[in-house]
């Protein structure tokens, strides 16, 4: 194969949702957004299927769900309009209702997303719906629940949002209640929550490995189609960004930041042969499709395949290397060719 290949470990994916359900006590619904972050929905939730609900940003991702899995709840996050409600009712969609516009064009029942400080999407005067049967139950979303909680302005404003929850639950008395991993991993024990919503934690990315143990999730590969000796002051790739040091045996893999490899990586790719693992730098800038990386100490057998993420090098660690965001990384993923294990 001459392209990259993102290999996506299933039976992981099943560990961490264990791991999340096993530290929270919680039932578990799995955030399949995105195309489930880039790795895909319909894999990963028929790996989870048994968790019995999922959530999705639109109704048109949950419509493409309801073909495959015909008896799961499908919560849709970004909730109804007068335009969609044909749609959730014939795939027999959940919305999340952030308005109470949107509580009244659906005429069924919902999740209420109540709005607590984060300023994004919630209803403001849920006190209106306070005799409103239809609600399944009460969900907010923390602005900083995976920030620094050592920084006293991070601390505020969870509490001040933990605190608005807890006023709502109160009035509303719903039948149940949901938070994020991340907030509910911090709430205060006086916060009574019976769902939690996961998605990044599914792949193995990690904001709190202190509370948390979960298993890397991908495996990304791409082929080496070159590899050239360049001399002692020669320069790689666009902008002459990098000279050698001294002659260097330099490998251009076929992956780039059209792949979803940030641009500003940097880093370190591996080779592999038999049981040895060698490293070898990136050097130049990182283009649309190649990458070129420094393998003098590397045996020429094994420079026919490399390894960008795998158990020992994670999506955490490419996150940290090249200063981008983690789940935005695996989003960049989408359009690669994907195996499932």
């Amino acid at each position: 194969m001459n392209r990259p290949c993102l290999t996506v470990d299933l039976n992981a994916v099943r560990q961490n949702f264990e791991a999340v359900r096993g530290i929270t006590g919680a039932r578990v619904c799995p955030v399949v957004k995105s195309n489930a972050y880039g790795l895909g929905a319909i894999e990963i939730t028929r790996a989870l299927q048994n968790a019995g609900a999922v959530y999705v940003s639109t109704a048109q991702e949950g419509a493409e769900l309801r073909g495959a899995f015909p008896d799961l709840q499908i919560n849709v996050l970004n909730g109804v309009d007068k335009e969609s409600v044909k749609l959730f009712v014939e795939k027999r969609l959940t919305p999340v209702i952030s308005s109470l516009k949107q509580a009244e064009v659906w005429g069924g029942g919902y999740i209420l997303n109540v709005e607590t400080g984060f300023n994004r999407l919630g209803v403001r005067d849920y006190a209106a719906l306070k005799k409103d049967k239809r609600i399944l139950s009460v969900m907010t979303h923390l602005s900083c629940a995976a920030e620094d909680l050592s920084n006293s302005a991070v601390q505020t404003q969870n509490a001040k949002q933990f605190a608005a929850f807890e006023t709502v639950l109160a009035t509303l008395r719903p039948a149940a209640a949901s938070l994020g991993l991340d907030a509910f991993l911090i709430k205060p024990a006086t916060l009574k929550i019976g769902e939690v919503r996961t998605g990044a934690a599914l792949f193995g990315i990690n904001v709190f490995p202190d509370k948390t143990d979960l298993k890397p999730v991908l495996t990304l590969t791409a082929p080496v189609v070159q590899v050239e000796t360049v001399e002692k002051g020669d320069s790689v790739g666009y902008g002459a960004t990098w000279t050698a040091p001294r002659k260097t045996k330099i490998a251009v893999v076929a992956i780039g930041y059209a792949n979803g490899i940030p641009r500003t990586s940097g880093g370190t790719v591996f080779f592999k042969s038999g049981n040895s693992r060698f490293a070898a730098p990136v050097v130049g800038r990182i283009s649309m499709g190649l990458l070129t990386c420094d393998a003098t100490g590397v045996p020429d057998a094994a420079l026919t395949q490399a390894v960008l993420l795998d158990d020992l090098y994670t999506i955490n660690d490419l996150s940290r290397d090249s200063g981008r965001l983690d789940t935005e990384i695996m989003c960049s993923f989408s359009g690669m060719i994907r195996n499932f294990c």
